[in-house]
Formats: C-alpha cells, sequence, structure tokens
C-alpha cells in the first residue's frame, strides 16, 4: 500500500536529515584539505587552478559558474555569473573578476558540484605537477641565478628598477618583479605580465605628461600615443627611424603573444602553454621596451627643463654702439 502523508513526511525528514549529515562530513573534509593545501602551497610557493564549471543554473540563459583554486589560503571557490558578464566594462585586456568564498561559506549545491572526488584530485594533481616541475628544475635555476647574478641580465632587471623608482613608478616594478618570477613556473602567467608591464609604463607616461589617453586602450593604441610624445613615430627621418619600427613591431607582438599564450583570457582544454624560454625571451623584450620608454621620458623631461631654464640670449654691445 502507498504511504500515508505521515509516513511520507517522516521518510523525507529522514532523507533530508542523512543529506545534511553527509554535506557536512564533506564540507569537513574540505576544510581538512584545505588546510593541508595552504600548508603546502605556501612553503612550496605553488598554486592551481581548475577550469571553470557550472554551479547553478537559472532557466536557460542565467547561470553562475567558477573554478576551484588553492593557493596558501588553502581551498578557495572563484565565482560569477552571466550578468557578471554583461555588466563588466568592455576592455579586451581586463582580467574578470570572480568572488572568492572559502569552504566554510559555500552554498551547499556549490559544495556538491565543486568538492567532488574528479575535481579535487585535478586541484591535488595540479600542485604535484608543480612541485615535480619545481623539484626538476631546482638545479637548472640555481645555476641560472648564478650566471645571471654575475651577468648584464641582473645588471638590466636592477637598472629597470631603478628607473622605475626615479620616475616614481612604483606598479611598474610590481610588474616586473612579477613577469620574472612567473617564467620558469607559470610562463603563461609571465607572458600575460610582460603585456601588462609595458602598458603600465605607457599609462604611467601618458599620465605624466598630461597626455590624452586613447579611446581604445590597448598596448598598441597607448604607444601610438606615447610614441608622438617622446618623437620616437615611425614617420619621422630622424636617427630613431628604424628603433621606431622595432618598437612598434615588439609592442604589437606583446600584445598579439599575450593574447595567444598568456592566461589573460583563460585557457582553452587543448591550448599549450609558451616554454621557458619563450616566455623567459618575451619578458626580456618587455624589460628592454619598458627600459628604453622610461629613459627616453627622463631625458625628454631633462631637455624641457633645461630649455625652460635657460636664459634668454643677450647682446655684449652697450645701447648706441655698432659692436666695432
Amino acid at each position: 500500500m502507498p504511504l500515508d502523508l505521515h509516513e511520507q513526511l517522516k521518510a523525507l525528514e529522514t532523507c533530508v536529515a542523512e543529506v545534511e549529515q553527509h554535506d557536512n562530513e564533506i564540507r569537513q573534509k574540505v576544510l581538512e584539505l584545505s588546510e593541508r593545501l595552504a600548508d603546502f602551497c605556501a612553503r612550496a610557493g605553488i598554486s592551481f587552478s581548475t577550469e571553470d564549471f557550472d554551479l547553478e543554473e537559472f532557466g536557460t540563459d542565467e547561470k553562475v559558474f567558477g573554478y576551484l583554486g588553492a593557493s596558501e589560503s588553502g581551498l578557495t571557490l572563484h565565482f560569477r555569473s552571466t550578468l557578471d558578464i554583461f555588466g563588466d566594462d568592455f576592455d579586451p585586456y581586463e582580467e574578470p573578476k570572480y568572488t572568492v568564498a572559502t569552504p566554510e561559506t559555500w552554498d551547499a549545491n556549490w559544495l556538491r558540484r565543486a568538492a567532488t572526488e574528479e575535481r579535487l584530485k585535478e586541484v591535488v594533481g595540479g600542485l604535484v605537477a608543480q612541485a615535480q616541475s619545481l623539484l626538476e628544475g631546482r638545479s637548472r635555476t640555481a645555476e641560472s641565478v648564478r650566471h645571471a647574478a654575475a651577468g648584464p641580465a641582473a645588471t638590466a632587471a636592477s637598472e629597470l628598477a631603478v628607473v622605475a623608482r626615479d620616475l616614481s613608478f612604483p606598479r611598474v616594478i610590481e610588474h616586473w618583479a612579477r613577469a620574472q618570477r612567473k617564467v620558469s613556473t607559470e610562463p603563461a602567467s609571465a607572458a600575460t605580465a610582460a603585456c601588462t608591464l609595458v602598458e603600465t609604463v605607457l599609462k604611467h607616461i601618458i599620465e605624466r605628461l598630461e597626455l590624452q589617453a586613447p579611446a581604445e586602450m590597448t598596448v598598441t593604441k597607448l604607444y601610438h600615443v606615447v610614441a608622438g610624445a617622446l618623437d620616437i613615430r615611425v614617420d619621422r627621418n630622424n636617427e630613431l627611424h628604424n628603433i621606431a619600427r622595432a618598437l612598434n613591431g615588439a609592442i604589437s607582438n606583446l600584445g598579439a603573444f599575450r593574447s595567444e599564450a598568456g592566461d589573460a583570457h583563460g585557457r582553452s582544454p587543448d591550448q599549450k602553454d609558451p616554454s621557458v624560454e619563450e616566455a623567459e625571451f618575451v619578458v626580456n623584450t618587455a624589460g628592454a621596451v619598458a627600459m628604453f620608454l622610461m629613459r627616453r621620458l627622463s631625458r625628454t623631461a631633462q631637455t624641457a627643463s633645461s630649455a625652460a631654464g635657460s636664459p634668454a640670449t643677450k647682446t655684449d654691445n652697450p645701447p648706441g654702439t655698432d659692436g666695432q
């Protein structure tokens, strides 16, 4: 016989209690895992993020999606909705903004979708791969550091920071340090940081010289504005003509490489990361471009200051004489 209403409610209550108990057990295990991963990430200086996956759907057009991340903060869920996409200011180089939540605050439905065995294994496996990569490259990195410490590359790196500091461009120093730091461990992030470095230098110069910013804030458009102000345009027949052409190509290709190989716009499943040597070359190129632009800005400012402080030309002849 079918259950009566009272028995149905009692069965439902039992099922709900079991579901809640199961969810609480999963959440507790996730919290324990999060604490352990936070310790591992802090000790090794590693982090990992999964690809986006759906967390909740609302009809056919709206949904909440996000990805799992692991870092020295532990396990975190980064999420946004389709409404956030429509509300974003359009900027092809702006990284999407995600809201970050720790496991104790995850909605029960999100917990079931995020804390699956497959996804947690993906996170742990990604961290293992990064740790192994660091271990395998330890000797090579140490050797590179020894050579760099005594070679011109280290000098150039420190000089860029000095020039940026003299110009009061602290964010340039931050982006330069990030680009260098990511080369060996996260080449795609290094490519993104390299282009961001040049963009940051260009934006600082535009603000310093009170120039009109372009309507489209791409690296090539920003450079076009700065090149004119610093007299390095390709349409000028002067000694910098060939350098200007090379700069145009370098900056254009930095932006293209960031879009193709960087991680600013997300990564497709079959997209390959750039190699370490490719990322290193891109970062060094960006550093050279940034250094030239900042030094050019300094020279332009010094020239303008000298011209403003020069006294007007005076004649040595007393009034009423012809100098004879």
